[in-house]
């Protein structure tokens, strides 16, 4: 079911004055929530402002008055320049903004959403991998879902679940395959995005997000790829992607669209035909689709040009006057009366009461069972470490040899220097480690909420 041919519909009882209110034949989705297996997320009005970098005393908008809804069993691409506000309005409807003021409403299911539903029962894949090096394909989703799957459900379950997984993002051939990294040959990057998508698949998320799942792979990749996400697009999970510059195979899977410039709303509606007249009857001054652009090529080139011409004030103006606009504001109209009544599953994760689903010593001992045992047993891993700290041993010995025998006044400088460096080297060690593994680091604290540990 498109969202292009999807007539407005209400309980009954309720759908003569909606419909009077509203004024309009229909809208993009089914509005009958109670029959709503998923979890609908709703945005409304919603701007986003920080501190600028150029001045601290002004603010810069990066997001202008977004309003949008995105609804389970469809998937809706976030289109727009470089710039334009995709990842962060993904990042702030998935909760993963911490700084910065935010205006406006974000709903899921008909609620605003807790940090512990946001982090438990949504999956966010992020555009660059944040997968281990040392484990295999089959290891790195196993040690996600002892993470991150209930700790009462059995061993056997989680394993089969991980092999369905493997099975349906086609990874079975590569289960056993180290994941590697730029040093050791490992799996294909269209693997590694499928691998991604796999981990925050692993905990049966409401809502999925993508960051720009095609970036770096070839047009046959990013084919395969989106593929396996369409197929995974079932009743009851909404899927969100922004994705930058798509074959016209892949922009063809998804039932609706949103277009951002410069931070504005120019488009939000069904993919498709809609959205190509749109462009060609509605924007001013543009240029016509020539017979060697596909439709999306054209549709980027339309709106980078009007980014970079300043004139993404014109589309968004006329955006908000339009009679799509109108559609949409009466969709947000109709879920706000009828109010939100999702399943009894919806309403369980909803109310969830904890963002982790297995105590810290679980997690402690998956760590050490997955990755401590294995670093420790890889002679590419240790050789590095300890040989690194037997040399730096021998270096210091050999300058400050006997040293600490003369205890004038004029050899506490000597003595000082020798403690500074015997205390502080293997800190620098530890601090370049943080640099190398920055993306990884970030998932492991708060601010990130999809991979790897609780």
């Amino acid at each position: 079911m498109s969202a292009s041919d999807v007539k407005l519909e209400v309980p009954a009882g309720a759908a003569a004055s909606t419909a009077d209110t509203m004024g309009v034949p229909g809208s993009f989705a089914d509005l009958t929530l109670l029959n709503t297996k998923g979890i609908r997320v709703t945005v409304r009005n919603l701007t986003y402002t920080v501190q600028s970098f150029r001045d601290k005393k002004e603010t810069a908008v990066l997001l202008n008055d977004v309003s949008s809804m995105f609804n389970p069993g469809e998937m809706t691409a976030l289109l727009g320049p470089s710039g334009s506000g995709k990842t962060t309005f993904l990042d702030l409807i998935s909760g993963r903004k911490t700084v910065g003021e935010i205006d406006g409403v974000i709903h899921f299911g008909g609620k605003a959403p807790s940090t512990r539903f946001l982090r438990r029962h949504t999956g966010y894949v992020e555009q660059f991998d944040t997968l281990i090096p040392a484990l295999t394909v089959y290891e790195m989703l196993m040690y996600t879902a002892e993470l991150k799957r209930p700790l009462e459900e059995s061993a056997e379950s989680k394993e089969a679940a991980c092999e369905k997984l493997l099975e349906e993002l086609g990874l079975a051939a590569a289960r056993d395959v180290l994941v590697g990294s730029e040093m050791v040959k490992g799996i294909s990057g269209g693997q590694a995005k499928r691998l991604n998508i796999a981990i925050a698949l692993i905990t049966d998320p409401s809502v999925l997000f993508l960051d720009e799942p095609t970036s770096g792979l070839d047009s046959f990749t990013a084919n395969e790829v989106m593929s396996v996400v369409k197929r995974l697009n079932t009743d009851d999970v909404t899927i969100i992607a922004t994705i930058h510059s798509p074959t016209a195979y892949a922009f063809s899977l998804f039932d609706a669209a949103m277009i951002l410039c410069s931070g504005k709303q120019v488009y939000f509606g069904p993919n498709g035909k809609e959205l190509v007249d749109y462009a060609l009857d509605a924007l001013p001054g543009i240029e016509k689709k020539s017979d060697g652009h596909s439709d999306i090529e054209w549709l980027i080139d339309v709106f980078t040009r009007a980014d970079r011409d300043g004139t993404a004030d014109t589309f968004a103006t006329v955006y908000r006057s339009s009679d799509l606009k109108s559609r949409v504001d009466a969709a947000l109209d109709a879920v706000d009366k009828i109010a939100a009544n999702p399943d009894d599953e919806a309403s369980r994760k909803l109310q969830v009461d904890s963002s982790t689903t297995v105590p810290f010593s679980h997690a402690l001992w998956t760590m050490f069972k997955f990755r401590t045992r294995k670093n420790y047993a890889d002679g590419e891993y240790l050789g590095p470490r300890l040989g690194e700290k037997v040399f730096l041993s021998f270096l210091i010995m050999t300058l400050y040899w006997g040293i600490g025998d003369d205890h004038s006044d004029a050899n506490v400088v000597n003595v000082s220097s020798a403690l500074f460096m015997w205390t502080t080297v293997g800190l620098f060690v530890y601090f370049l480690t943080l640099v190398t593994y920055g993306r990884l680091y970030l998932s492991l604290t708060g601010d990130y909420t999809d991979v790897v540990f609780c």
